[in-house]
């Protein structure tokens, strides 16, 4: 992931809590796992483009991680 963050203990953290709140079906749950991985093969693209990560940019992201299934 983008500014060497690891993405995988944020995505299921946001979907424990998804499926706690809605009592998703399998297939919502798919289908939201669907639009992450689009969603990420997408940015990644366009940040890997990028070739520095600041340390700004660095905590920015790790914030907005960290808030993922959290309110």
């Amino acid at each position: 992931m983008w500014c060497g963050l690891d993405w995988q203990p944020h995505y299921q953290r946001f979907m424990q809590s998804e499926r706690k709140r809605n009592e998703l079906t399998a297939v919502q749950a798919a289908y939201i796992g669907f639009l992450f991985g689009l969603t990420q093969q997408v940015y990644s693209q366009e940040l890997s483009a990028q070739e520095t990560c600041s340390e700004q940019d660095r905590k920015t992201t790790n914030t907005k991680l960290n808030q993922l299934g959290r309110g």
